[in-house]
């Protein structure tokens, strides 16, 4: 009986720290307005303003990636919002990729940039690219960006089109895919 009333006060203090606690949660929740609705997914984490760079296994930088907001969630998925990202470290070439949002899906290596990317690069060559594209593939594994939605790109003296594209991340590939139509341009001399 001794040991019971003991252990009694802590339980109490434990009790009512969560009770205290569960009901300020809640009642922030209803002041917010911000209450999940039922079925709705609540992230585990969330950072806003956030930048973050991928390492490759020899440890230097791959990407940089910027967003002003991030949802993490219990599966590994991802959501985020005005997405950019930048590749980093290589003499070959270079991309820049903006987006309103990105998503990675659960315990994926690759993420989708969604709905309207624009896409700034340069080759080895030093030749200037833009790219306009839809729900665009950024891939780790596999080095890759792309989309198989129709695309449009630009760079001096040549314009082109297609279904879709494939690009490697040291902008030494870039591959168009289906229906590809190219306008060129001869420099004046």
């Amino acid at each position: 009986m001794s040991k019971l009333r003991a252990w009694l006060p802590f339980v109490v203090l434990v009790i009512a720290a969560a009770y205290i606690v569960s009901h300020s949660m809640r009642r922030s929740a209803e002041l917010s307005g911000s209450a999940p609705e039922p079925g709705e997914r609540v992230p585990t984490y969330v950072a806003d303003h956030a930048t973050w760079v991928r390492y490759g296994v020899d440890g230097t930088p791959q990407v940089r990636a910027q967003a002003e907001r991030i949802d993490y969630y219990d599966d590994r998925s991802i959501t985020m919002t005005t997405v950019v990202l930048d590749r980093l470290g290589s003499a070959q070439g270079h991309w820049h990729l903006e987006a309103p949002r990105g998503s990675v899906p659960p315990n994926a290596q690759r993420m989708l940039l969604q709905p309207d990317v624009a896409i700034r690069g340069e080759t080895r060559a030093d030749l200037p690219t833009t790219i306009a594209a839809r729900d665009v593939w950024v891939d780790w594994d596999r080095r890759t960006i792309s989309s198989d939605q129709p695309v449009q790109g630009n760079a001096p003296n040549r314009a082109v089109s297609a279904k879709g594209w494939q690009t490697n991340f040291d902008a030494t590939q870039i591959r168009m895919k289906g229906q590809v139509e190219v306008q060129y341009d001869a420099p004046r001399r």
